[in-house]
């Protein structure tokens, strides 16, 4: 598959290109309504490190969904009330890919966090999230 070019998006979606390049191929969230958002849109942004989320109903959120991975971290619901955490994913694996930690070593170093990657399922603290993603 071919990655669409600015050439090739529809006037909405040169608009929000030329309004946020400065900050494009940073790993940032453009939010865009119903009106600016499409497909190629997002297959754009997504090959310049950028993700798009629309604000809109369900029904329409879910078809640009299937087409495009879209990641994003989120906090975990709490459980009886109380805030949920986890050892980060990222930190962990990279202190086993040393060798120099056991797993019990390295669970007790690794970060706690209360975010997790909403596609992955994974727990990560926003340093290993930005780099992995």
């Amino acid at each position: 598959m071919t990655r669409p070019t600015l050439g090739t998006l529809d006037k909405p979606g040169t608009v929000v290109v030329n309004l946020a390049d400065s900050l494009l191929d940073e790993g940032r969230l453009i939010i865009t309504d119903n009106f600016y958002t499409s497909v190629l849109l997002a297959e754009y942004l997504y090959g310049r490190k950028t993700d798009l989320c629309e604000v809109t109903d369900k029904s329409e959120s879910v078809n640009i969904q299937k087409n495009i991975s879209m990641h994003f971290l989120e906090q975990f619901d709490r459980q009886n009330g109380k805030i949920q955490r986890k050892r980060c994913h990222g930190c962990y694996s990279s202190l086993r890919e040393d060798g120099q930690l056991s797993a019990e070593e390295a669970g007790k170093k690794a970060k706690k966090v209360n975010t997790h990657c909403k596609v992955c399922g994974h727990a990560y603290c926003l340093i290993c999230y930005n780099k992995i993603h």
